[in-house]
């Protein structure tokens, strides 16, 4: 089945295929992403979250669709502290607050 990777398309279009009943494949991007981002991912997650404001650490895109770690950071000071790229693949932040258990 071909995967939705064009961000400028709508939710209501796309490469997709329904089944008989209307239902589509759910298709989580850790699922479709390959093992190498996911490696990285391991390898680093806990030097990042040591990092003083980094709150979360998981994958997803860059704007162009290319893999990144996405990167949870409490504040905006915490930016300072990262790096463009590890290990090749692209570093993207997010501001979330604190994260919490519940």
């Amino acid at each position: 089945m071909p995967r939705f990777d064009n961000p400028n398309m709508s939710a209501t279009e796309g490469p997709w295929e329904p089944d008989e009943n209307g239902a589509v494949d759910y298709d989580p991007i850790e699922e479709s992403t390959d093992s190498r981002i996911l490696q990285v991912k391991c390898d680093h997650e806990q030097r990042l979250l040591a990092l003083p404001g980094i709150v979360g650490v998981g994958v997803g895109r860059t704007e162009l669709g290319e893999d990144a770690l996405m990167v949870y950071l409490e504040n905006i000071e915490a930016a300072a502290n990262l790096p463009k790229y590890i290990d090749g693949i692209a570093v993207v932040w997010e501001v979330t607050g604190p994260i919490e258990l519940q």
